[in-house]
């Protein structure tokens, strides 16, 4: 019977022993039983069958719980690392959103103007005219560009730059000069021939020592011309042909003619000195009467302190506006610089004129749009303050004109009670 039970329990008892990995000599001897079966008894058979039982199971509870616990510590790291990544995600997105409602629209554009603006407003291009540089001399080198010879002798003068012949001989050579430096259309050129002066317009600009257009305008050439006006907001700067036009334009106005300048034994005289005085003071009014003029010829000519300005411009969300509306009015602005004039207008311009700027404000924010409004604001106070400025010249000039005439009527009459009151011999 009990062969019979090995026999049955044999192939059981082998995979058992196989399972619970035991020693080499435990594994023989285990075979060895299972042959002989001859001296082990059901007891022991079932004290072996229980032990393997229980040594399996406690190696796969091992095992279970080995892998839970692997998989808990797995699943730990996995949710720190995403919750890590969310906390990453909503800071940047907190940072994004805080940037986008804080910062300026444009940032480049609106701190353009503070790269030299100061140094654009304050230091402006010498003015023409003998009232540039108090008759001694103009106020810097006289353009005489595009100018006939005869020409350029009339602006030296009239500059101050050269002594002045007689009166006829200052009109002969300012007529004879304008006639082949600007003359153009039947009635001049005819009175230029009339005269017997040749014609031409070696200036490039027909009439425009006679034409006001010059000075607010910039000086006209014929095609210009031929379409009315072409506002020109910048002209070059030093000896060119467009300063030097302007220049004969406020000529006409402050000097067309001027007196003999006098001898140093003409000067050493009582009269002489008498002159003297007098004509520092018809200078000093004609100087103060003729500002408006050298600062509105200051104000169009081109000016490299505006460069920095427009490097940074051209960095901002209206660069391409910017460089194409330069190259358009004034193709030399990369060397040149631009005029105060035509940065005041370019600032205007490439908001209001300019389509990508009313995109970007229909697309911004409340915040954004009340920075750009605040930006708007600031710039109207800029231009306040100009306008203020030229308000006080209009008010020092209107003052100096009362003055005039308060002398022309009072001065005879205190120069009659003058030499009446005087004592004999006093």
């Amino acid at each position: 019977m009990k062969q019979r039970i090995l026999w049955a329990i044999a192939p059981f008892l082998t995979a058992l022993m196989l399972m619970s990995a035991p020693t080499p000599a435990a594994a023989q001897w285990a075979v060895v039983c299972v042959n002989c079966a001859t001296e082990i008894t059901a007891g022991m058979i079932l004290n072996a069958i229980q032990t393997g039982f229980q040594q399996t199971q406690q190696k796969v509870t091992d095992s279970i719980k080995g892998a839970a616990e692997a998989q808990t510590t797995a699943t730990s790291e996995s949710s720190k690392v995403i919750s890590d990544a969310n906390t990453r995600t909503a800071a940047n997105m907190k940072k994004l959103e805080v940037e986008l409602e804080t910062e300026p629209l444009d940032p480049c554009g609106v701190t353009a103007a503070a790269r030299g603006g100061s140094e654009a407003s304050n230091n402006r291009p010498a003015g023409s005219g003998r009232g540039a540089g108090g008759a001694g001399g103009g106020g810097g080198a006289t353009a005489t560009a595009g100018a006939t010879k005869e020409m350029q002798e009339a602006l030296k003068i009239g500059n101050g730059d050269k002594a002045s012949p007689s009166p006829e001989v200052v009109a002969a050579l300012a007529t004879r000069g304008s006639c082949g430096t600007f003359a153009k259309g039947d009635l001049r050129e005819g009175a230029c021939k009339g005269a017997g002066y040749s014609t031409g317009v070696s200036s490039g600009f027909p009439n425009a020592d006679i034409r006001a257009e010059t000075l607010f305008d910039g000086p006209q050439n014929a095609a210009d011309i031929a379409i009315g006006v072409n506002r020109k907001l910048t002209i070059k700067p030093g000896n060119s042909a467009e300063k030097m036009a302007v220049n004969a334009f406020i000529r006409n106005l402050e000097t067309p003619t001027d007196l003999r300048t006098l001898t140093a034994t003409e000067l050493n005289t009582e009269a002489g000195r008498n002159y003297m005085a007098l004509r520092d003071s018809y200078d000093a009014s004609m100087s103060l009467a003729t500002k408006p003029l050298r600062d509105q010829e200051a104000l169009i000519t081109a000016n490299k302190t505006t460069l920095p300005i427009l490097k940074q411009l051209m960095k901002s969300e209206d660069g391409r506006y910017v460089a194409t509306e330069l190259d358009r009015v004034y193709p030399n602005w990369k060397v040149d610089g631009i005029s105060y004039a035509q940065l005041m207008n370019l600032e205007a311009s490439r908001r209001y004129l300019n389509e990508d700027w009313h995109v970007r404000m229909a697309a911004a924010n409340d915040k954004q749009l009340l920075a750009e409004q605040v930006q708007m604001q600031a710039f109207n106070g800029y231009l306040t303050v100009a306008l203020l400025e030229r308000i006080q010249q209009l008010g020092i000039i209107q003052g100096a004109v009362a003055g005039a005439t308060v002398r022309s009527e009072k001065m005879p009459l205190l120069v009659a009670a003058h030499r009446a009151a005087k004592r004999p011999g006093g």
